[in-house]
């Protein structure tokens, strides 16, 4: 075989076997037949082109597997390389999900510390109002203290006068205006100190009796003016302080029974073991791709709301926001006791704002509390009283004109004689 049809890494050797010498041929007579040469010089020939053939056929063989092998490891190549992209892409999502998390814990961190500056807030708070509940039980133990000798002291005014009508009788009208006036005096008291609307009432019709009993008709325009004061105090709409009172203690009881909004609710994510469904003893690369995108799954949720929503609260932080609510209404009740229109109006006013920012408004308690609070800004816990000054004023200057009179009377007399 020549050079030309060699290839590289490929040596065939093929060389032809050597002819034997032809040996003499006999002498042929004219009478024999010439016999036919033998055939080792085609047999040669043959063997030399089977050799070729099959060396041919090697070397096409040999070729073809090295393009397959050769295809081989470039497929292996590029598998390779893009497996290698993906764990670079996996791996830097999962450095933007440290970062995350990482802002997410400084986020936590911050509302942690704000939420101890409230809780300090609520105990100063807390302070106060232990406070001013000491001052209102001192102030009130004294109320009842006065009300009690005041009480008293009517009662021994009441039977000075029942022993005076004894012993002067019931033609001394003087006494009955005396009495008239000190109840006159009783009913302003009532009213102007303590706003006791009936009490008040009740001591200027004990004095329009009074001065009826006196049958003097000179008392008429101070019998008009008494009945006026009367029809003024029953205009008077007062508050039911004790009902709203009990209501807003009802409204505490029921705050650790309300539902906070989805906001506040906290979400616990798996775990990388939950997250994936293989264990952990069959895990390898195969499965790595699968195991990060079944854990973006989990740690990311999207959710559509129609209205912004504040930072989850971890649970033992949404206990502020319940003793929170529970602050105002006490802060209400206060109001309602003190009869500050303002204080009370503005705890009302955060009692709602603090419920429709943290609580659940779907929730049935949730609303009939907020129509609660809604029904409490319509009161008016401090209503203005009437003045009823006026009859206990005409009273004096008609007895002052009927003292001048009788002074008057007795010097004309005494001139007389």
């Amino acid at each position: 075989m020549t050079n030309e049809n060699e290839k590289e890494g490929v040596v065939i050797d093929v060389t032809p076997e050597q002819e034997p010498e032809p040996t003499p041929e006999p002498e042929v007579t004219p009478e024999e037949p010439v016999s036919e040469p033998k055939p080792e010089k085609a047999a040669s020939s043959s063997r030399g082109t089977i050799a070729l053939i099959i060396a041919s056929l090697t070397i096409v063989v040999v070729g073809v597997i090295l393009v397959l092998g050769f295809r081989h490891w470039t497929g292996l190549k590029n598998d390779l390389s893009t497996m290698n992209q993906q764990l670079e892409r996996a791996v830097a999502e999962q450095r933007n999900l440290q970062s995350a998390l990482e802002q997410a814990k400084t986020s936590i961190s911050e509302q942690e510390t704000q939420l101890t500056k409230q809780v300090l807030v609520t105990e100063k708070q807390n302070q106060a109002i232990a406070a001013a509940k000491q001052s209102f039980e001192d102030q009130k133990q004294f109320l009842a203290d006065e009300s009690i000798e005041m009480q008293s002291r009517e009662a021994e005014l009441r039977a000075t006068v029942a022993d005076v009508h004894r012993r002067v009788g019931r033609s001394g009208t003087q006494w009955m205006v005396a009495e008239a006036e000190y109840l006159m005096g009783i009913a302003n008291h009532r009213l102007a100190l303590e706003r006791d609307v009936e009490t008040a009432q009740l001591a200027l019709k004990m004095a329009d009796q009074r001065l009826h009993d006196t049958q003097d008709p000179s008392w008429n325009l101070t019998r008009e003016q008494v009945a006026r004061d009367i029809s003024n105090l029953a205009s008077v709409n007062l508050p039911d302080a004790v009902g709203i009172s009990a209501q807003l203690k009802a409204m505490i009881e029921q705050v650790p029974k309300m539902k906070l909004s989805s906001a506040h609710t906290k979400l616990k994510a798996p775990t990388v073991d939950e997250a994936s469904d293989t264990p952990r003893s069959e895990r390898n690369w195969d499965t790595l791709l699968n195991d990060i995108a079944s854990g973006f799954e989990n740690a990311i949720r999207i959710r559509k709301r129609d209205a912004p929503i504040s930072a989850m609260i971890e649970p033992e932080h949404q206990f502020f926001i319940y003793e929170n609510l529970k602050l105002q209404l006490e802060a209400a009740r206060l109001a309602l006791v003190r009869e500050n229109q303002t204080f009370f109006n503005d705890n009302i006013m955060s009692a709602k704002s603090w419920i429709m920012q943290h609580f659940d408004q779907r929730d049935a308690l949730t609303r009939n509390s907020m129509n609660a609070l809604q029904d409490l800004l319509l009161i008016d816990i401090k209503p203005k009283l009437p003045d009823i000054s006026q009859s206990l004023n005409t009273l004096k200057v008609r007895k002052q004109l009927m003292n001048a009179t009788s002074s008057t009377s007795a010097e004309e007399v005494e001139s007389a004689e």
